[in-house]
């Protein structure tokens, strides 16, 4: 099964959590598929256009949107999702 990941964070911080994630996926022979967005309005395009995840990674505070309000949606939308919030 491949699992699918995205990850929206700062342009710092997405590089850094991206290998994390491919390394710990790796130590367990998981196949994933980890897409890197740098703004929320991207990444809700791409779930309004039917391409969803089973996990997102999001920063707490994104430029244009709170990612605990973006969160909240995605649970009302997604319901059975895995979302991470981050902050540094």
């Amino acid at each position: 099964m491949i699992c699918k990941i995205a990850i929206c964070d700062d342009k710092v911080y997405t590089e850094k959590i991206y290998f994390m994630v491919r390394d710990y996926c790796k130590q367990y022979d998981t196949g994933v598929i980890i897409d890197v967005f740098h703004e929320i309005a991207p990444l809700r395009d791409s779930i309004e256009s039917g391409r969803c995840y089973d996990i997102y990674i999001l920063d707490i505070e994104m430029p244009g949107y709170a990612g605990m309000y973006i969160a909240g949606r995605m649970k009302e939308v997604l319901p059975r999702t895995i979302v991470v919030v981050v902050t540094a």
